[in-house]
């Protein structure tokens, strides 16, 4: 068995790894009732093609996103990164996406997602040169990107094991470089992403109308906001990674003054961790009120 990476979102945990069947295989063991049961599904085509390497990255909205390495084009040591993603937390998926346009891929790569979109971070070998690569999807997988050369690798021990996280359109990389027999060194870069609108919970927020008491709270908190106008209301909890943790309400509500409880459970009822979260109030008349909780126990 090669492990390729342990994903967990509220009471869904997802496995992806690989194993002889009868050929290295890429298959995901997912449970929906926090590990009391499991279901296996193969996700690599099913050839006779070695598929190795898997990484998995969840995007907290049911999204299920994995990547491997297969040389089925190559027929030799380099390949392509392929791709498969399931929207629906891993009940159906979707069809396999080839994300190289040349099979010189190795296997050394990332993937991370968040919300609407996906990042994937590869290193090849196009024109007899090395770097890391980089591609990106704005609608969960869908569609994506031309690649993208971020780093220029000076030799082939370089760009091992690279990493990717993105931020508010920021693009963070770490990677590995061999100097010496032994000696290794861990490179970083930071980078800006374009054209890329990141939903943002926080932006043009208004804030006066939504008050919390107390704050930070213990055991519970009481949670008061007014509407100018009647209109459809969702009043959510989000974790800092922008992540839903409480559905408290969304409703049809009269213009006027409302108050509503948060016991500090998530939408499984389990009591949530210590830490920072966000009150988020938003209507269909564009109205947006945001307020940070800090609960402490």
């Amino acid at each position: 068995v090669q492990v390729g990476g342990l994903e967990a979102v509220d009471s869904s945990i997802y496995w992806v790894r690989t194993y002889f069947s009868p050929c290295i295989e890429v298959f995901c063991l997912s449970s929906s009732d926090y590990g009391v049961t499991w279901k296996d599904t193969k996700l690599s085509p099913d050839d006779s093609i070695a598929s190795q390497s898997p990484a998995i990255s969840c995007d907290g909205e049911g999204g299920i996103h994995i990547c491997w390495w297969d040389f089925i084009r190559s027929g030799g040591w380099v390949g392509d990164v392929l791709y498969r993603r399931s929207i629906d937390n891993g009940a159906t998926w979707d069809t396999i996406q080839c994300l190289t346009s040349v099979p010189i891929a190795d296997s050394d790569y990332d993937i991370f997602a968040l919300g609407e979109n996906v990042y994937i971070i590869w290193r090849d070998t196009r024109d007899s040169t090395y770097g890391l690569y980089f591609k990106m999807s704005t609608d969960r997988g869908e569609t994506w990107s031309e690649e993208e050369e971020l780093v220029s690798l000076p030799n082939n021990n370089s760009g091992n094991f690279p990493y990717i996280y993105v931020s508010k359109n920021n693009v963070y990389i770490v990677w590995e470089e061999w100097k010496a027999y032994g000696v290794q060194e861990i490179y970083f870069k930071k980078g800006k992403l374009t054209g890329v609108e990141e939903r943002d919970c926080f932006a043009n927020a208004r804030n006066d109308r939504l008050q919390i008491k107390p704050n930070p709270f213990f055991q519970a908190t009481s949670i008061s906001y007014e509407l100018s106008v009647t209109s459809e209301v969702s009043l959510k909890i989000y974790d800092i990674s922008g992540r839903e943790v409480k559905n408290l309400l969304d409703s049809f509500q009269e213009k006027g003054s409302y108050k509503i409880f948060w016991n500090g459970r998530n939408n499984q009822g389990k009591e949530v961790k210590n830490g920072i979260y966000f009150c988020i109030m938003e209507s269909d008349k564009k109205e947006k009120m945001v307020k940070k909780i800090l609960l402490m126990k």
